[in-house]
């Protein structure tokens, strides 16, 4: 609610967000075209994109040009990121490649629903239609779907949050992270890098 406060959204508003440098190759620009389908159902709600680069004006004439721009926030580079998670309803990357999707894993850590990109480590951290739901890369009706899916049943966004959770402490808790990082060191130094 703070978090909402600081930037000027009303309770009640549907907030849908995203994190991440402003590169192309994180696909932002679907998802602000998504954001333009879902305007269509849901007027009000707000995307908060948290990051920077070299893409943040394409993004931000985007919006503008689609009419969205009063919808839409550029929160530049943001330390955090925990909390703006917390102000958001649905968590979206939609990458168009990607290696362990850390965002995600603190989205799901902070049981929120996620809607990503069926590309790189992001289908090992997102189980489809159970913590989230993967959508082919650079398909905005794709993400737009999902998204409005999530907002429109609150039980079923609960649902994958609480299971986000779960996966997270089950598959991705620290002791386990730390065990994968080890055993990748003694491998590396095995091998004499």
């Amino acid at each position: 609610d703070t978090v909402r406060r600081e930037l000027g959204i009303k309770a009640g508003t549907p907030v849908i967000g995203t994190v991440g440098n402003l590169f192309s190759v994180k696909g932002q620009i679907y998802l602000i075209r998504a954001c333009r389908i879902v305007a269509n159902t849901i007027p009000d709600f707000v995307l908060l994109v948290a990051g920077e680069g070299e893409e943040l004006t394409v993004l931000q004439e985007e919006a503008l040009n689609l009419g969205i721009h009063e919808n839409v926030k550029f929160l530049g580079f943001r330390e955090d990121v925990p909390s703006l998670l917390q102000a958001m309803d649905v968590f979206v990357l939609p990458s168009l490649s990607e290696g362990l999707p850390l965002s995600v894993l603190e989205a799901h850590a902070l049981q929120k629903p996620v809607v990503a990109s069926d590309v790189g480590g992001i289908p090992e951290v997102v189980e489809d239609g159970i913590t989230g739901y993967l959508v082919p890369p650079k398909n905005s009706e794709a993400l737009a779907g999902k998204i409005l899916l999530l907002l429109r049943n609150p039980q079923l966004a609960a649902d994958f949050g609480k299971a986000g959770r779960k996966r997270v402490e089950e598959a991705f808790s620290l002791e386990h992270m730390i065990q994968e990082y080890q055993s990748l060191y003694e491998e590396l130094f095995q091998h004499g890098h």
